[in-house]
């Protein structure tokens, strides 16, 4: 095959990519939507006044958005000006003296609004080997939270109502710039959250169903659990909450404003008792400027950081108080109905039940119906609606409770008793299934009797256990919808896509449906992976006959550049020997010389002429 104009790459290449710098929330940026970057130290944007509003999110007033502009929805608006910027202060602060003690106490006698703002930056690491690794996902939040908080008094523990709100400011998967693409998904690039606890001189205190020591370390950020005892600049003070070992440190005093504060640390970590830490460990640091007087967090930064593996994370997370305000008791009743209204509308969406979440959001008060959390389950259960439609052509439909979507394509005219083919498209990593969708759909003549299905990865790359579950979820819902073949679904995908297909081909049940055939393009069973390496030796060790039935059973058409870098072209030739070990006519390699990792489009018509000779099930094989 001579080689043809290609798709972007987009099958597992890792590129380090520049993050753009962070974007602080100021007060005037609470309420998220369409608010412009600013650098640090510059002044925050500001709007011409306006009526105030009630927020979606929040319930309180809100300043109005900027004017619409001409520009893509996607893109930001851009600063109106101000006379004069008003620049967050700074902390003016010394070391401590030698005998400074503090006994750090959260006050709980008052009812008052707590609002924070900041940004939160993440950082996926993906190991290449010998111990090296590179940036493959880098993002960045915009941060809003709202505590109210009713007091009570002799020091027993207060109600709080907590609501969050957090936007993607920017976006890149593998050095590309992926903020637009990642805003497209049914979430809409916003987390929400809302719900009530209890509130200590000590913290937040741990939910009643929840006795795990993750509770007592890190609900909230901005409200730590602080240390029994009293914290001196001589000494650390260390306490253990099993696993965990917790360590501050007094290590400032100054003040922030007008406002007199200490500086502390807290560092919190799993000992591995002379034993390699497990590689899923998630260490934290966070550094704290309190009010002198009553414990009030003003400012605090938290970097966590798990090994890296094969995955590794790392994020940061600073907030500071932007509000500090007295409050009515009848202000927290109302935003804890709120808060419980959001919390219900969440959690039908989380147990996948469309019609009660729409119907909670139409019972909703007016602030919940109309905001955000109303809209994503009005969305969620669109999506299903639109599964349990038997539409022919081309169509988008959002899985909201994943936040992904898959793009789907059937014949125009389904006829009756026509059974049609589920094929199953995986992208390449760090890509989106549009591009690949668009060459399929365009090359998929009218009567071909095939199901296109094409998920949008949740993650930089693909994860087997989750998107192997929505795969499943996927085709037990559309077996409902179309009239499918069911032994003969095929698994196809592009670089790390191609590796999903092997794995799920091999090592997944969709009950109902076979695996007929594997379509593995820019990508095979890579030696250098755990997984296919104990995969190959299971099929093959003559104890796991169900596992070599699988490998015997589904044809293989496998596609290959011949200069591809990532995935050698012996990687390609080693697999197609083992496979034919266990299927010698059903198997079959198709290499393209001058191309590297990219997808061919000329590769498509091939797959599907192939597709379409894919032979039902042998009789032999004992199904009906």
């Amino acid at each position: 095959m001579s080689r043809p104009a290609s798709l972007p790459e987009g099958g597992g290449a890792r590129r380090a990519g520049a993050l753009s710098a962070l974007i602080p929330i100021l007060a005037g940026c609470l309420s998220g939507a369409g608010e412009p970057p600013v650098a640090p130290g510059a002044a925050p944007p500001v709007t011409t006044a306006a009526p105030a509003r009630p927020d979606p999110v929040f319930g309180a007033p809100a300043p109005q958005p900027a004017p619409p502009s001409r520009q893509d929805p996607a893109e930001p608006v851009g600063p109106l000006r101000r006379e004069e910027p008003a620049r967050p202060p700074e902390f003016e602060g010394a070391p401590p003296a030698a005998d400074a003690s503090v006994l750090l106490r959260h006050r709980v006698d008052a009812t008052r609004r707590l609002v924070y703002a900041g940004v939160c930056e993440d950082e996926v690491l993906a190991g290449v080997g010998e111990g090296a690794n590179e940036s493959v996902i880098k993002r960045s939040w915009r941060v809003a939270r709202r505590h109210l908080l009713l007091g009570s008094a002799d020091g027993a523990p207060a109600e709080m109502v907590s609501s969050s709100l957090e936007e993607l400011a920017a976006a890149t998967w593998a050095g590309r710039d992926a903020l637009t693409d990642m805003r497209s998904r049914p979430w809409n690039g916003r987390r929400l959250g809302s719900g009530r606890r209890r509130f200590s001189e000590r913290g937040v205190e741990p939910l009643p169903s929840d006795t795990s020591p993750d509770q007592f370390l890190e609900p909230l950020p901005e409200f730590p659990r602080l240390p029994r005892g009293r914290l001196t600049a001589a000494a650390p003070l260390v306490e253990s909450v099993a696993p965990y070992q917790v360590e501050w440190r007094l290590t400032g005093a100054g003040t922030l404003g007008k406002r007199r504060c200490w500086q502390a640390t807290r560092t919190v970590s799993r000992p591995s008792g002379g034993r390699p830490a497990p590689a899923d460990l998630l260490g934290f640091q966070d550094e704290y400027l309190l009010d002198a007087a009553d414990g009030t967090v003003l400012r605090v930064r938290r970097t966590s950081a798990r090994p890296a593996g094969f995955m590794g994370h790392i994020r940061e997370l600073s907030l500071a108080l932007v509000e500090d305000t007295p409050e009515a008791p009848a202000a927290f009743d109302r935003e804890a109905r709120e808060a419980a209204e959001t919390s219900r509308l969440l959690g039908a969406i989380g147990e996948r039940r469309p019609d009660l979440a729409v119907e909670l959001a139409a019972r909703s008060s007016a602030p919940v119906r109309d905001g955000p959390a109303a809209a994503l389950a009005r969305r969620y259960a669109d999506g299903e609606k639109a599964l349990a439609e038997a539409r022919g052509g081309a169509r988008r439909v959002d899985l909201v409770p994943e936040d992904t979507y898959v793009l789907l394509w059937a014949p125009e005219k389904l006829g009756k008793g026509v059974r049609l083919v589920p094929v199953v498209f995986f992208h390449g990593a760090g890509a989106n299934p549009q591009s690949y969708f668009r060459d399929w759909e365009e090359k998929s003549a009218a009567d071909r009797p095939l199901l296109l299905v094409f998920p949008r990865s949740r993650s930089w790359t693909w994860q087997l256990d989750a998107d192997g579950a929505v795969v499943g979820s996927l085709l037990e819902r559309l077996g409902r919808t179309y009239e499918l073949d069911r032994d003969r679904l095929v698994l196809a995908g592009h670089g790390m896509g191609a590796e999903l297909a092997y794995a799920l081909a091999y090592g997944a049940e969709f009950p109902g449906f076979r695996v007929r055939g594997i379509v593995p393009a820019g990508g095979t069973m890579s030696q250098k992976d755990e997984n296919m390496r104990r995969l190959r030796s299971l099929a093959s060790d003559g104890k796991h006959e169900e596992l070599a039935a699988k490998v015997r059973f589904a044809d293989v058409l496998a596609l290959a550049g011949e200069e591809d870098r990532l995935y050698p072209l012996k990687d390609y030739q080693n697999t197609d020997r083992w496979l034919r070990s266990f299927n010698p006519k059903g198997v079959e390699l198709l290499t393209t010389p001058k191309l590297g990792q990219q997808y061919s489009p000329d590769w498509t018509p091939v797959i599907l002429d192939w597709i379409g000779k894919l032979k039902p099930p042998p009789a032999a094989d004992g199904r009906k």
